[in-house]
């Protein structure tokens, strides 16, 4: 084979490998920004139900609420941080904003993934001492209590997540997909003081949880006996209470599965120096699943969140109705979608005569409708009819 032929089989299989690249980072991509339209509107639809549908979900009853609905916002939230970005990544090759973009990002991604799974310790802590320790549930939890517990939570993430922006421990890992995360190459004291921050905080937090859930579930078995039955079911053995405790256990579960291979990942990379192309790939996609746990687990479980959707979304599908139908419908509007004032005259006398004749419904005297006539420009005959 000549050179020339083999130079140019050479830059054909270049061609071929380039276009496929290009063409599986699009579709990559694609992908991306389909999961996370899909995610976001789910999540959208869980946190409107419970943050802004359910009133009344201060009461000290009624805690449980928030933090779900504080779950679904942190699944919003990064589905739009983690999912978008990676997206522009893989369309052009590059990630958004150049290194201010990859900072942000990664304090993002760490920030709401570590929300994620410190609001679920809160809500199996809460599940243990409501199903294990039932006779002191009012004084260990209230309303209040659960707030602080957030407040502390919230900076406590954000500290952790700002830890690799302060040291200076980003980097941008394009194998085997886009993402900016902490460097795990140099083994300096800064890199090891951030791999182990990260990598404790998970592992204590999974730990905890599978502790405070099995406890769970040995205490839900204990409640099928005889024994103690009615004093528990007093306290915290309703069904409610129960469906709760389940969908407690399998978001602690699934957040759990989601973040556990990322920290076995950078252990591996760390301290054995064992990297693989395809436990990275298994990692990182267990990890991109964490938006989907709150929606799943709540349509899987219980049926008062899929009456909650079903709720939410008629709620929402009405709004766009009236924000779609408003500049055609609503007399209000009238003027400035170009309907002349005769139009709004006939409306305002419309309007006066349906008042007329509630007054004249509720035997009222003709003098008052004809006086709300009156006020409003309109001089109407009223036939008085006897009572």
């Amino acid at each position: 084979m000549s050179a020339k032929t083999f130079n140019g089989l050479h830059q054909s299989f270049n061609r071929t490998a380039t276009s496929y690249k290009v063409e599986q980072n699009i579709f990559l991509g694609v992908c991306t920004i389909f999961s996370a339209f899909v995610t976001v509107v789910v999540n959208s639809v869980a946190a409107y139900y419970l943050l802004i549908c359910k009133k009344g979900f201060f009461n000290r009853k009624q805690y449980n609420n928030f933090l779900m609905g504080l779950q679904a916002v942190m699944g919003i939230f990064l589905a739009l941080t983690g999912y978008s970005w990676t997206a522009v990544a893989h369309f052009t090759g590059e990630w958004p904003a150049g290194n201010v973009g990859c900072l942000l990002g990664t304090f993002c991604l760490l920030f709401f993934g570590t929300m994620t799974v410190m609001i679920t310790l809160v809500m199996s802590a809460e599940r243990f001492i409501a199903m294990c320790c039932p006779f002191y549930y009012e004084q260990l939890i209230d309303f209040r209590k659960i707030v602080t517990a957030v407040v502390y939570i919230l900076v406590h993430a954000a500290v952790l997540s700002s830890l690799p922006l302060m040291l200076n421990t980003v980097e941008l890992t394009k194998q085997p997909i886009a993402v900016c995360l902490y460097s795990l190459s140099t083994h300096s004291l800064r890199e090891t003081v951030v791999v182990h921050a990260f990598v404790c905080n998970f592992s204590l937090s999974i730990l905890l949880m599978l502790i405070l859930n099995v406890s769970v579930l040995k205490a839900l078995k204990k409640m099928n006996r005889s024994v103690g039955v009615e004093i528990r079911a007093q306290f915290a053995g309703d069904r409610e209470s129960i469906i709760l405790s389940n969908l407690t256990g399998l978001m602690a579960l699934s957040y759990s599965l989601c973040w556990l291979p990322i920290v076995v990942r950078v252990m591996l990379i760390y301290h054995a120096n064992w990297q693989s192309i395809y436990f990275d790939l298994l990692a990182f996609s267990f990890s991109t699943a964490d938006p989907f746990v709150h929606p799943v687990t709540c349509i899987l479980v219980s049926q008062r969140y899929r009456a909650g959707y079903k709720a939410a979304m008629k709620e929402i599908l009405s709004i766009l109705g009236k924000w779609t139908c408003g500049w055609t419908c609503d007399p209000d509007k009238s003027l400035e979608s170009g309907v002349s004032l005769d139009s709004q005259n006939r409306n305002l006398k419309l309007g006066a005569w349906k008042h007329a004749l509630k007054i004249n419904d509720k035997n009222e005297k003709d003098d008052t409708a004809r006086q709300s006539f009156l006020e409003l420009g309109v001089i109407l005959e009223v036939v008085e009819t006897p009572v």
